[in-house]
């Protein structure tokens, strides 16, 4: 479906808040101080995986980090957000949309989306997998894993990877082993106990498959400094790098 025509399919309240939607993605910059301070952590030129991009609030300040010199992929498989994502970053010379979920394994499953009383649609929360105790759609989707992507496209070395994916992190990294052993990108993680547990997991799983891979995790404190974390702590953002990143 083209994206005039699933805009069409939308309610008007649906078609009104995407209007605001898109607005505030195209035009505001809430994500650029912290898209930049993640970029500093990567040279010039490097290639920035966006997983879980959504709308693009991330994908397009990463694409303007280093002066635009940054390669950005950008991975959502919704449909709403990607007739936005599409719009506002799609477009830009060094951003590629990948229309997929990543998973552990390359395939296909739904994307559910939670449904509030109002009718509208709740797309920060939507997930690929897991359990959902929500009134939700669901929409089929196509799954990839990383390390998938990577061999199809020749795809060169990755050096930051943005993964938001509500509690679906442990896939997306199971599915990435290759990547990270030959790539070593810094890792920049929300978890959440409660999302994984949607999956059957602890938060744990993940810190301890990244251990696995020489990394080290890091929590922001109330200064702004990231210092080691020795395992979860909160539902918060993690930064995740090996000892020669």
């Amino acid at each position: 479906m083209s994206q005039e025509s699933y805009f069409s399919t939308l309610s008007f309240q649906q078609k009104i808040r995407w209007l605001l939607h898109f607005g505030k993605t195209k035009f505001k910059h809430k994500e650029r101080q912290q898209c930049f301070a993640l970029a500093s952590h990567v040279p010039s030129g490097s290639t920035i995986y966006d997983i879980g991009a959504n709308v693009g609030k991330f994908t397009k300040e990463f694409a303007a980090a280093h002066n635009g010199q940054t390669r950005v992929v950008a991975f959502e498989p919704g449909e709403y957000c990607l007739s936005i994502l599409n719009r506002v970053a799609g477009r830009m010379d060094n951003v590629e949309v990948v229309e997929a979920g990543v998973a552990e394994f390359d395939g296909e499953d739904e994307l559910k989306t939670p449904i509030k009383d109002s009718g509208l649609m709740r797309i920060g929360l939507a997930q690929v997998g897991g359990t959902i105790d929500h009134e939700h759609i669901a929409s089929p989707i196509k799954l990839i894993s990383l390390d998938s992507y990577r061999q199809q496209n020749a795809s060169g070395p990755v050096h930051l990877m943005k993964i938001d994916v509500e509690g679906g992190e442990l896939g997306v990294l199971k599915g990435a082993s290759e990547t990270l052993k030959t790539c070593k990108p810094v890792l920049f993680i929300e978890i959440d106990a409660k999302m994984t547990k949607r999956y059957g997991h602890e938060p744990e799983a993940v810190f301890s498959l990244l251990r696995g891979h020489g990394y080290t995790a890091h929590i922001e404190n109330q200064s702004g400094a990231w210092v080691p974390a020795d395992g979860y702590q909160r539902s918060t953002d993690y930064l995740f790098k090996v000892l020669s990143n």
